[in-house]
């Protein structure tokens, strides 16, 4: 996911697509990204200031990279999901 993607699914997945190889020896780690995540509902698009938080990770362990990105479970996303 990129700085202006949507994603509007929670995904969990290992990032199988590399150029190149991840050294053995790199010391685990994870990049996390906190920005918007679903930029519509109910049809409107929205400002991206006004999109759902996400927070988006790359790890890094044993030579392997995952993915994963959650939404921010506010009282306004919780209300959002509610409604459909």
């Amino acid at each position: 996911p990129g700085s202006s993607s949507e994603q509007g699914e929670e995904l969990d997945y290992e990032i199988t697509e590399i150029q190149g190889e991840i050294p053995h020896d790199l010391p685990a780690g994870a990049f996390l990204r906190n920005g918007p995540g679903f930029f519509e509902r109910a049809g409107q698009v929205i400002h991206s200031i006004d999109a759902d938080g996400m927070i988006a990770r790359i790890e890094i362990r044993d030579g392997r990279a995952t993915f994963r990105n959650r939404y921010i479970r506010t009282k306004g996303y919780q209300v959002e999901q509610d409604a459909g």
